[in-house]
């Protein structure tokens, strides 16, 4: 497999606020400030409460992330981060079924990945978000995933519409 650089497509986001949507086809997930995106709005809202700039770049559609028989991999929508301080992992759903696990298989991917291309990189705060309008918080059935998910990959797993970045 040939090493993929995470951040070769990664945009500055200045913004305190601004959103994150996915076309859900075959395009890469797309940053936003206008509130009146195509079609719906936005999937999530990041919330900025550092002051500093954050930066984002699609993964799914975007990078050319393929396993040892060329077959592409799994991966999930969007990359957050601050370096050095904060990286966060999004994966966007539109779905009323069958989406929790198939996100959860999608992040845990990507974060293999990330580490396999980019063992040298290290963030204080890992996160992963899963988005999903039709379900905008995670039950309580989740909490053991969510938990297995940061014994396994080293990140706190989230549920909802809204990701908030603090110091």
């Amino acid at each position: 497999m040939a090493k993929v650089d995470f951040f070769q497509y990664i945009v500055e986001i200045k913004d305190e606020n601004f959103g994150i949507y996915d076309p859900q086809d075959e395009t890469p997930a797309k940053v936003s400030t206008d509130i009146k995106v195509p079609d719906k709005g936005w999937d999530a809202k990041v919330i900025n409460l550092t002051g500093d700039s954050v930066f984002f770049s699609a993964v799914d559609h975007q990078l050319n992330l393929r396993d040892a028989e060329n077959h592409l991999e799994k991966s999930c929508d969007v990359l957050l981060c601050q370096f050095d301080r904060y990286l966060i992992f999004t994966e966007i759903k539109d779905k009323k079924s069958r989406w929790y696990g198939r996100a959860i298989e999608q992040l845990t991917n990507t974060i293999r990945l990330f580490r396999e291309n980019h063992p040298d990189k290290h963030f204080v705060r890992k996160q992963a978000y899963i988005c999903n309008r039709q379900h905008l918080r995670a039950n309580e059935s989740h909490q053991s995933r969510m938990q297995e998910f940061k014994d396994q990959t080293g990140f706190r797993l989230k549920t909802g519409t809204e990701i908030k970045i603090t110091l």
